[in-house]
């Protein structure tokens, strides 16, 4: 569950409570039904940009606030997250990315996992994205997300599509 709210015309903050609606598995594993994960507060600055521009840019900053369900995988500890964004408008797409690192403390999912790398802690991260620019209505997105682990561990990278409606 997410949202957000421009408090000026550079400044956005925003709120993203990640909730296990269902979830099962071994009786060893000890897992919640459901639950919340860490809930996290965010701000966002524009540096460059506004109304009509085609090129943006942009820092946001996010706090992990340790709330969650633990055996839901939240309440892993205070998690800071700053980030940098950048975006171009063409005539009917959208091309952004963004940089940043997230820092927190480790958790051990061994248990869970069954081996090595299974570790959760600190990581750069990166993304592109491109979504389409419709005159009205909902648009298409693609994005490609990349991890790198900062205390060892394994990179991940992973694809989303979804539809965003403006």
């Amino acid at each position: 569950v997410f949202g957000a709210v421009g408090v000026l015309d550079w400044l956005q903050l925003g709120a993203v409570v990640p909730v296990v609606a269902a979830q099962q598995g071994a009786a060893s594993l000890a897992l919640a039904p459901a639950g919340l994960g860490n809930p996290w507060l965010h701000a966002k600055a524009r540096l460059l940009g506004g109304a009509g521009a085609r090129t943006s840019a942009a820092v946001d900053v996010g706090v992990g606030v340790p709330v969650g369900t633990a055996v839901a995988q939240g309440n892993g500890g205070l998690a800071f997250a700053p980030r940098v964004q950048a975006g171009h408008r063409f005539e009917a797409f959208l091309l952004s990315g963004e940089l940043g690192l997230l820092v927190r403390s480790p958790v051990d999912y061994g248990a869970l996992g069954g081996g090595p790398g299974t570790v959760l802690g600190s990581q750069l991260f990166g993304a592109v994205a491109v979504s389409g620019l419709p005159a009205e209505g909902p648009r298409g997105e693609v994005s490609v997300r990349a991890f790198a682990p900062l205390g060892g561990g394994r990179v991940g990278v992973e694809g989303q599509v979804g539809v965003r409606w403006p």
